[in-house]
């Protein structure tokens, strides 16, 4: 089953047009526009300028972001939710103080508290060689 390509810009401002109940020749004239321009936007060969659209949208009576936003497969970002875990550990961070922060970021880091029993290593950092298990895998 094939989807509908998304309306063009020009396809947008000919349906208000015709909403509006209007002709090219009057929706011109009401939003002070060559009719030569007009045709432009309406066939796709151009698109208005920022004083030319509010001219526009005023007399089609729409906002100017209906008159020049395509709709989008995406959703806008303030649709866009974090998980509530997510959204908690925002909340978190933003609420914690500098030096908590420094802590949380040693400890999932491997680095702070540890260092000092693994010789200024990190917990993750690989082991100097002889160090940790002997040959077969056994401990010292």
């Amino acid at each position: 089953m094939k989807t509908q390509p998304a309306e063009t810009f020009g396809q947008r401002v000919a349906r208000l047009r015709g909403a509006a109940s209007l002709t090219q020749e009057q929706l011109a004239e009401k939003a002070e526009l060559p009719i030569g321009s007009l045709r432009n936007y309406e066939y796709d060969h151009r698109r208005p300028r920022a004083d030319a659209a509010l001219r526009l949208a005023r007399a089609l009576g729409v906002t100017v972001e209906e008159l020049l936003v395509l709709p989008s497969s995406r959703p806008a970002r303030a649709d866009v939710q974090d998980p509530p875990g997510l959204r908690a550990l925002k909340r978190a961070w933003a609420r914690a103080k500098a030096e908590e922060r420094k802590e949380f970021l040693e400890f999932v880091g491997g680095e702070g508290k540890d260092e000092k029993s693994s010789g200024g290593r990190g917990r993750n950092a690989p082991k100097k060689a002889g160090e940790g298990r002997g040959a077969k895998g056994k401990a010292p």
